[in-house]
């Protein structure tokens, strides 16, 4: 085999490699348990932070729905009983509140210009369009 094919080979073994990597890396951005959080706190944002009409807010508030059906739907995906709903609805409860809770301290610790509070009002840009 000529050397240019090897070192072609190589290159393309390489390229594969780095794409799965990136790609399990990825992989949980896509999950709402993720997604959700994200949501809440560019809401959070947005309210306390930015100049957001009501219109805006009807908007997003569709996406934020949307995204908590979407979390509940993978949260009970391994079962059906009605307590474990009760426990689905509670974890719910708490990761939007713990997020909540971060975004409310940065602001007040840090102020409407922090790096994070400006991260999620460009969240709330993109999802109240979605």
């Amino acid at each position: 085999m000529k050397p240019g094919y090897i070192i072609f080979f190589g290159l393309v073994a390489l390229y594969v490699g780095v794409e799965a990597v990136a790609m399990s890396r990825a992989r949980h951005r896509m999950k709402a348990d993720y997604i959700y959080p994200r949501i809440v706190t560019a809401r959070t944002a947005a309210t306390r932070c930015g100049e957001v009409s009501e219109a805006d807010l009807a908007r997003f508030d569709v996406v934020m729905d949307r995204e908590r059906r979407r979390l509940r739907r993978e949260l009970t995906a391994d079962g059906s009983e009605a307590d474990f709903a009760v426990d689905v609805e509670e974890q719910i409860r708490v990761l939007a509140s713990a997020a909540e809770a971060d975004l409310v301290a940065t602001v007040e610790g840090e102020g409407c210009g922090a790096e994070a509070v400006t991260r999620s009002l460009r969240h709330f840009e993109i999802y109240k369009t979605k």
